[in-house]
């Protein structure tokens, strides 16, 4: 959260995994975590609950884990309470019934009295036999990536926001995406757009971007890291600083399979995404983090971008389209620096966007 600060990192995140031996049948809790049964932290209960729920097909678990208010964020918009997430659930595991969750990492901060923020990385593998919302079963095996993030409260989710690889995915498939395209923009409603936009909020008036103020104090303050760093190069266009920022053997795994390996890749999908979207602003909605300066960090960033697409891009044309793009980024920090990211956002969405009448 944006108000967390250092000091929120306490033993407390040390998320031991507890024992189960002979002698000791009873796992120990290595987090009061009250309210929260057989789970015996955070990670556990992140864990648990996505393996009981989708791996051991019991669908049925998710009206102990969500709500009937809980609230879930996709790049194809929101959606309200759990009986949508079991239709949603029901739909995916019917299209790939041999599915695997394989949970990669969890970043998390808060305690059990004023509820958990989470992100949790994770890889599904799974056969394509069944029906899917893309058609027909095509029999091919998929890996797709994936990040949620959740507030845990009183042991449900309350609230979760969701980015994956979907353009992967219908590629995986053996499927067209131009008519994958064509053929969801017919079924979703037509857009509603007011009759006229003002700008994008990076800029007031002809006035440069807001400047942040100093440091508030010495050493390395996380942060002030992401916040600094995304306004300066994001917000502001100095892509020099990305050399400050960022390590020389940087690593980055994004949408749609892609790698981007050191500062020079960086610095050029950057450029090229600010091209596509010349008024872009990129906006951090939630951020937390874990770890230390001797081992190193370990942060989630949700953000939007927001801009019209008056530039060229990988997608064609220019379209003249403003988007909205919501996306989740996992962050490794050593040294003071960035060194390696996973990052998702719904890619497919985005060209919904620009290719929507």
């Amino acid at each position: 959260m944006a108000e967390e600060k250092s000091a929120v990192v306490t033993a407390e995140r040390k998320t031991a995994t507890a024992t189960n031996t002979l002698e000791n049948a009873i796992q120990k809790k290595t987090q009061t975590m009250e309210g929260f049964s057989e789970w015996t932290n955070i990670v556990d209960y992140i864990k648990g609950s996505t393996h009981s729920i989708w791996d051991m097909n019991n669908i049925g678990y998710i009206y102990r884990d969500y709500t009937p208010t809980t609230q879930v964020h996709t790049s194809d918009g929101r959606t309200f309470g759990r009986d949508i997430v079991i239709t949603n659930s029901l739909t995916k595991m019917a299209a790939f019934p041999d599915i695997r969750d394989y949970v990669e990492d969890v970043i998390w901060t808060g305690n059990d009295q004023d509820g958990y923020h989470t992100s949790m990385r994770w890889t599904w593998i799974a056969t394509n036999t069944g029906r899917s919302i893309y058609g027909p079963a095509t029999g091919k095996r998929v890996v797709v990536s994936g990040i949620a993030n959740c507030v845990v409260k009183d042991a449900k989710i309350i609230e979760e926001w969701v980015a994956y690889n979907e353009l992967s995915l219908i590629r995986q498939l053996g499927l067209d995406v131009n008519e994958v395209l064509a053929q969801q923009l017919s079924q979703d409603p037509p857009a509603i757009e007011s009759d006229g936009r003002g700008q994008v909020e990076r800029l007031i008036g002809q006035a440069p971007p807001k400047v942040l103020p100093p440091k508030a104090t010495a050493g390395f303050v996380v942060e002030d890291f992401i916040r600094r760093s995304t306004h300066e190069i994001w917000n502001w266009r100095m892509f020099g600083k990305v050399n400050e920022y960022y390590a020389e053997n940087y690593l980055c795994h994004t949408a749609s399979d892609r790698e981007l390996y050191g500062i020079g890749d960086l610095k050029q999908d950057i450029i090229a995404r600010i091209a596509a979207f010349p008024d872009a602003s990129m906006h951090i909605d939630d951020l937390y983090w874990m770890g230390n300066e001797e081992e190193g960090f370990k942060a989630a960033v949700r953000w939007s971008f927001i801009g019209t697409n008056t530039g060229p891009s990988r997608y064609g044309a220019p379209t003249g389209k403003r988007v909205r793009i919501m996306g989740i980024s996992n962050y490794i920090i050593k040294n003071g620096k960035f060194v390696e990211e996973y990052t998702e956002y719904g890619e497919f969405n985005l060209m919904k966007q620009l290719c929507r009448p």
